[in-house]
């Protein structure tokens, strides 16, 4: 039993001696025995040395000749003027548009005659509108002014406004009232003029009615007619 203890505490010490060699050899720093003025360091604790960091050296401050510091003067604000308030401006009235002008106004209107000191005649009304932005339409219509006539249709009747002209046939006639003057339509027309707001024309106008024929008055006196022609000039302002 006794042997047995001794082996048993040689064994132990084998072991610990085995252990500190490997932990020597892994990390020599742990040896318990420094060298001299090292000191011991403790296993498995790596000692750090912090550096110490220099504080600032305090700035100089510029003395004056007497030995006090001197000190900037402090400055003033300056004064900030108050913004004027501001004037309202006027809210500009708007111009209102320019009315556009209706088609179909009346410019102008007149009538011819033939004027002559024959029991039948012509006259013709005419009557000047706006058509467009640059035209307008004159309107002319034929009249027969007679007492009892009978008159078949026929294409006699002349129309000339301008350089424009047409040849219309004539409104057949049969009327036996003969104690006074009737006016009987013949026919009419519509011409196209060029003309713009500010603009103003004047153009002949011309009606003849080829009648070619007899006329009988109340004294039972015959007269022979071949035409008859009334003139005259159309004038527009736009």
């Amino acid at each position: 039993m006794r042997h047995t203890g001794i082996k048993i505490f040689l064994l132990l010490l084998f072991l610990v001696m085995i252990l500190c060699a490997i932990i020597i050899i892994r990390d020599p720093t742990v040896w318990p025995f420094g060298k001299e003025g090292q000191g011991i360091s403790l296993p498995f604790i790596r000692q750090t040395q912090s550096t110490p960091t220099p504080a600032p050296a305090p700035e100089k401050t510029p003395e004056s000749a007497a030995g006090s510091v001197q000190q900037p003067a402090a400055e003033k604000p300056a004064a900030t003027a108050k913004p004027a308030p501001a004037t309202p401006q006027p809210t500009p009235t708007p111009t209102p548009a320019p009315t556009p002008e209706p088609y179909g106004k009346v410019l102008s209107s007149g009538t011819i005659s033939s004027g002559k000191p024959w029991l039948i005649n012509i006259h013709a009304d005419w009557v000047a509108t706006t058509s467009s932005e640059s035209q307008a339409e004159v309107e002319v219509v034929a009249y027969a002014d007679h007492f009892a006539l009978t008159y078949g249709s026929t294409e006699s009747l002349h129309i000339t406004l301008g350089e424009k002209s047409v040849l219309l046939s004539a409104n057949a006639i049969d009327s036996k009232i003969n104690d006074k003057s009737q006016a009987t339509e013949l026919g009419r027309k519509t011409f196209t003029v060029p003309l713009k707001a500010g603009e103003s024309v004047s153009l002949p106008l011309e009606v003849s009615w080829d009648f070619e024929g007899m006329y009988v008055d109340n004294a039972g006196n015959y007269f022979d007619v071949h035409g008859i022609t009334s003139e005259g000039t159309v004038s527009i302002n736009r």
